[in-house]
């Protein structure tokens, strides 16, 4: 897991927003006020969304259109000089070649952007995510402190960078991979086994500090070969199980590409978390179930053998 050298709220120039990590002193070698004139914009104000195999409306309510769009995100990025608060974020200190900012998704009422930024022998790309005027709640807000604390314990959550004071605007690293959803056909049979042992470790991590992502949605958990990142923070709930059949209850509540989280791929999850005494301590009173299944210490040293 990505490692943070400072885990705080910190107040910058402009007073209203939050960051979690340490500040750089890179700048780029440009005077600022021509940014907003270098931007590329793609795909703005569409009405439907081709996202992981998905295409869906984008319910009239929350709909932006791209005039809307493009002036919500420069009074953001540029008149709140949030875009220099990323560039320092990530060291960028060389003349600026490219921005180019790209609607991705709508989740749920809010809408995902992708911001690329391209200098002289640097890039780098952030998650830009924005309520829309009919969202009145401060949505964002509520959610920042679990998905902070699930990214600095866990890893699994997508790292939070900023927040805006009002609640309704947050930036969070970009997550290279691929949605789960858009694993298909025989790449899905292949791998389905081993996703879903990720997302139920992902899951039992999140657990054992008393959170719980849900539901699942294979459409916002990204796949990179060893590793799973959830991308919402705001399915992060407050609570945690102290017994493993509840939390796999919780977790068989949602399929997976159409495909039920079962016992064993489940269990093959959390002993990947929890340490053997604390893993058969965890199984507790369901351990007499899943023993008609596997034996729990052979069952465990054999996932430690696989890790």
């Amino acid at each position: 897991m990505e490692s943070v050298t400072e885990y705080s709220r910190k107040k910058f120039r402009k007073p209203w927003y939050k960051f979690l990590s340490s500040v750089s002193t890179g700048r780029l070698m440009e005077n600022p006020e021509s940014f907003k004139e270098r931007v590329i914009w793609r795909d703005m104000g569409r009405d439907t969304i081709d996202y992981a195999g998905r295409v869906e409306a984008i319910p009239t309510s929350v709909w932006l259109s791209e005039k809307d769009a493009r002036m919500e995100i420069e009074k953001r990025l540029f008149d709140e000089q949030v875009f220099l608060e990323i560039t320092n974020h990530f060291s960028l200190s060389s003349t600026l070649k490219e921005i180019i900012i790209t609607h991705i998704s709508c989740w749920m009422g809010y809408h995902v952007f992708c911001l690329e930024i391209e200098t002289d022998g640097e890039e780098c790309r952030v998650a830009m995510n924005l309520l829309p005027p009919a969202e009145k709640k401060p949505l964002f807000k509520e959610y920042w402190d679990r998905g902070c604390t699930a990214w600095k314990e866990t890893g699994v959550i997508a790292h939070p960078i900023l927040l805006s004071e009002d609640g309704r605007f947050f930036v969070q690293e970009w997550i290279e991979g691929e949605p789960v959803s858009s694993v298909r056909g025989s790449r899905w049979r292949e791998l389905k086994n081993e996703i879903i042992v990720l997302i139920c470790e992902a899951v039992a991590r999140l657990n054992k500090i008393g959170l719980v992502f849900y539901p699942l949605l294979d459409y916002e958990i990204m796949y990179s070969g060893d590793k799973v990142v959830f991308l919402d923070i705001t399915r992060l709930k407050e609570g945690g199980f102290d017994r493993a059949d509840e939390l796999f209850n919780l977790c068989r509540k949602s399929a997976i590409n159409s495909t039920p989280i079962d016992v064993k791929e489940f269990c093959r999850g959390i002993a990947r978390v929890y340490p053997l005494d604390d893993f058969t301590e965890f199984i507790g009173g369901w351990r007499e179930a899943v023993e008609e299944i596997v034996d729990l210490e052979k069952f465990w040293k054999k996932e430690m053998e696989r890790i």
